[in-house]
């Protein structure tokens, strides 16, 4: 759906693609891995061509993005190809709190008239859908910072 806040991002790397793979393999913790990888900086899953993996959080985050990449070797390094999108759970969310929130208004406009409650309601939702947008923004971009950090050159 295109109000689905989502991103892309083309990072260029020195790297090959196994180093570039083996540099997040390093740092990710493999879900239902039974070893633990030290101060991983994501979690998620790395496989022979990319990668789905989410940055470690603390406290939950409704707007964290999910990074699936692409890893593609070229003569000189290799292209990591990015998607960020939201968590399954928190689309179902963002859907729900729509509805309801659409729902809420219509009662309001049509069955009781009460004009105010349904532009309440529907700027209740709109301001949802907003919030959520600007922080999955902040997190992509936090995101993709510790990836490109990750496969600097210096580390």
């Amino acid at each position: 759906m295109p109000w689905l806040p989502y991103s892309q991002h083309t990072i260029v790397s020195e790297f090959s693609k196994n180093e570039v793979l083996n540099k997040l393999q390093g740092k990710t913790q493999e879900i239902r891995a039974a070893e633990r990888v030290a101060k991983p900086l994501f979690n998620g899953n790395i496989d022979e061509d990319g990668f789905r993996i989410s940055c470690v959080i603390h406290t939950p985050q409704n707007a964290l993005p999910l990074l699936i990449g692409k890893v593609e070797p070229t003569s000189l390094g290799s292209i990591i190809f990015v998607k960020l999108k939201l968590f399954p759970a928190a689309i179902l969310y963002l859907k729900a709190f729509t509805l309801l929130t659409v729902l809420i208004s219509m009662v309001f406009l049509l069955l009781s008239k009460w004009y105010f409650g349904g532009l309440i309601a529907l700027l209740i939702g709109l301001l949802n859908y907003v919030i959520l947008t600007i922080s999955f923004s902040r997190k992509c971009k936090e995101a993709i910072h510790t990836l490109e950090n990750l496969l600097d050159n210096h580390q």
